[in-house]
């Protein structure tokens, strides 16, 4: 009797660890299926990705189709009014306009896959963007200035392929201040389909946003020189790239009432030293020694001159004007005028000579990207002798020191005495001359912007 409820125990025991494995390779099963399946939470997630990469895709679109709009609706009709200006409504017309203004897509991974209808003669005014990490799709008809969305499609067709390295972080040595955008990229596989991981720290510094799968746009937030701020591009259990972001300070615009005489300035490609200032320079004019100059001709209304900027980041090998021991203030930079009507504000000349040469020879130098630089005349050098002599305490240009200042004795001016004789600036006595042209003298050019 013993010995039966003893087998009966064993065989009860064995059919408990059979019915055991059973279930646990069942729910097993249904745990693979729910992380591999097709509606399992893996691609439950990678649709979900996609479906909002798309979804901010689609609206940047949107927008663009809406303004483009608004713009060809004004076009036809005065605006707040509906007197025609002239133009003849055309849908198809409306419809290409809006389509022309859809160029690209920022939304991060995806991309214009086909586009159709930036004619007027077209038809079809459609587009289809696309998630690129796995192929997913959406198409948008446009009519009458209406986008209309389909429904996602071709989820999964493309396998993610993830990062298997990543290099260096390019530019080099990338500086940015207040408001100054750059982007940057890292070396990364290029069957890659996945996205590196930006971070950046301190935050304070700047903000970031990724661009595409390997590149970050950097926006500087403060404009405090000397503040630094690491980014890193990192991806799952990979090492991660660093770089060291540089913040420079953010260029002020220049004072219509602070003369900048003695800052740099670089006028087609050549770097100067500024020794006028035509619209806060005072007195407007005077004598240096015995050289005389002038500028009380020129305007004293800001709105005359071209706008620029100052900043007290100068470049490397321009601290210190050559021969003269003197650290120059900052850097003048124009903004580009678009009027082409205003002035330029400022004189700069050259900080070393261009050699010895003959008065025809002289006039004839132009130097530069596009020859903005040429020969002084009598009053420029005046206030090219004034305007040192102010930089360096009136003590700079004087028959006693030029030499120790890096000055000739004697430079040509583009003045024409006579048919054989040209004007010279005589440092030695500080005053004008004329010269035989066939004689030979140094020549240092002067520019204006």
């Amino acid at each position: 009797m013993e010995n039966n409820r003893l087998n009966r125990n064993k065989g009860i025991t064995l059919i408990a660890l059979i019915i055991t494995i059973i279930v646990l390779l069942l729910l097993a099963g249904i745990s693979i299926s729910m992380l591999a399946g097709n509606n399992s939470i893996l691609n439950r997630g990678g649709q979900s990705r996609a479906a909002n990469a798309l979804g901010a895709a689609k609206d940047e679109v949107s927008m663009k189709i809406q303004a483009a709009t608004q713009d060809y609706f004004l076009s036809v009709y005065n605006s707040n009014t509906t007197t025609s200006t002239g133009n003849t409504y055309s849908r198809s017309q409306l419809d290409a306009d809006a389509m022309a203004a859809v160029t690209s897509i920022s939304t991060a991974d995806v991309s214009i896959k086909q586009q159709e209808g930036a004619n007027w003669n077209t038809s079809d005014q459609s587009i289809i963007l696309q998630y690129n990490p796995d192929g997913s799709t959406v198409r948008g008809q446009l009519e009458n200035g209406v986008m209309t969305w389909g429904t996602i499609e071709n989820v999964g067709q493309i396998s993610p392929k993830p990062i298997t390295e990543i290099g260096a972080i390019t530019p080099a040595s990338p500086e940015i201040g207040e408001g100054i955008e750059i982007t940057l990229t890292a070396q990364i596989n290029s069957d890659a389909t996945e996205s590196l991981i930006w971070t950046i720290e301190p935050t304070t510094v700047a903000t970031i946003t990724p661009v595409g799968k390997n590149s970050v746009k950097v926006t500087g937030i403060t404009g405090q020189a000397g503040n630094t701020a690491t980014l890193t591009a990192s991806y799952g259990s990979l090492p991660s790239m660093s770089t060291t972001i540089s913040v420079i300070e953010t260029p002020q615009e220049a004072s219509t009432t602070t003369s900048y005489v003695g800052y740099y300035a670089e006028v087609d490609g050549v770097w100067g030293i500024i020794y006028a200032d035509l619209l806060a320079q005072n007195p407007r004019s005077g004598t240096c020694n015995h050289l005389n100059w002038n500028i009380s001709s020129k305007s004293t209304n800001p709105d005359d001159y071209k706008s620029y900027t100052v900043s007290s980041k100068i470049p490397t090998g321009k601290t210190t004007v050559p021969n003269t021991g003197y650290t120059t203030t900052g850097v003048v930079n124009q903004i580009n005028d678009t009027s082409g009507l205003k002035q330029n504000r400022f004189y700069v000349m050259e900080t070393t000579d261009h050699g010895i040469y003959t008065w025809d020879n002289a006039c004839a130098l132009s130097y530069g990207d596009t020859g903005k630089w040429r020969l002084p005349n009598d009053n420029e050098w005046g206030l090219f002798a004034r305007g040192m002599n102010i930089v360096y305490d009136q003590a700079w240009i004087n028959p006693k020191s030029y030499e120790k200042k890096g000055l000739y004795a004697y430079y040509w001016s583009s003045r024409q005495y006579n048919s054989t004789h040209g004007g010279i600036i005589d440092f030695t006595m500080m005053n004008t001359n004329n010269w035989s042209k066939t004689s030979s003298a140094k020549v240092r050019l002067t520019s204006e912007f």
